[in-house]
């Protein structure tokens, strides 16, 4: 897991994730809006796929919230698989779920066979890839004729309103960029993968000031990996002094949600 030429460390990104394990469960309030968002526009786009107790992986797995959503469904455990770069993550979800089959691995590399799963989910992951491609392209390979890919991601409206009070701290680019809506429909329409359901929604944080909101980003291990800058280099009385100013009811975390369904037609 190198540097690819865009600038992401997958090993660096990795260790960010493994080292907030054990507190990711309680901060992650997004992480669950969203995974159970996903699977209600899975199941108004696809009725009776969770009925029929498919064989599902989750890509970027974390510590296993999705998966545990669908045992509590009805599925069983051993026809659920968790792939996630941490290590550290995987030991939370295998306490989570200890008959789900966990796998360290690569949401481009996937350790899956071809046409093993009948559905496959991703939240709040794939956006630390270097290009969507090669996730889709994974996502096609590992599904069966017929199956369901459903995923979360993040667009480039995400931190809106941080970026810019850190730009005009002084900060440059401290946060990480996102695809915007024709990069993500470009990936998908070269997939071979016909979208079934599109929504991009919203969701909105505040903090009582820029420093929590670091400190929250590090606790779900999502503080810029791609970047060696860190809370203690910033120049954080700036910051703090800035957001003060503009948000004194709190510091907005803004979060430009897209969650899709997609179906393996071919």
């Amino acid at each position: 897991m190198s540097s690819s030429a865009n600038g992401i460390d997958k090993a660096r990104i990795a260790e960010c994730f493994g080292s907030a394990a054990e507190s990711y469960d309680a901060a992650a309030v997004l992480q669950r809006q969203t995974g159970r968002a996903l699977l209600d526009n899975l199941r108004q786009a696809a009725p009776h796929v969770l009925d029929s107790h498919p064989r599902c992986g989750d890509i970027g797995c974390g510590t296993g919230f999705m998966l545990e959503q669908l045992a509590q469904a009805g599925i069983a455990e051993r026809r659920l698989v968790g792939v996630d770069l941490a290590p550290r993550m995987l030991t939370s979800a295998r306490q989570r779920l200890p008959q789900a089959h966990w796998l360290c691995g690569d949401a481009e590399h996937l350790p899956l066979a071809a046409q093993s799963l009948e559905l496959c989910l991703s939240n709040l992951a794939v956006q630390w890839l270097p290009r969507l491609d090669g996730f889709l392209a994974e996502a096609k390979r590992v599904l069966r004729p017929g199956g369901w890919l459903a995923f979360t991601t993040l667009g480039d409206n995400t931190f809106s309103e941080f970026k810019e009070l850190c730009r005009a701290a002084g900060l440059g680019a401290t946060l990480n960029r996102f695809d915007n809506g024709t990069i993500l429909h470009q990936a998908i329409a070269q997939s071979g993968l016909t979208l079934r359901s599109c929504q991009r929604r919203d969701f909105r944080y505040d903090y009582p000031d820029a420093l929590t909101l670091l400190r929250k980003l590090k606790t779900l291990g999502a503080h810029s990996p791609s970047r060696p800058s860190t809370p203690q280099r910033m120049p954080l009385k700036r910051l703090e002094a800035l957001a003060a100013q503009r948000f004194p009811n709190g510091v907005p975390a803004r979060y430009d949600t897209w969650l899709l369904v997609l179906q393996n037609v071919n």
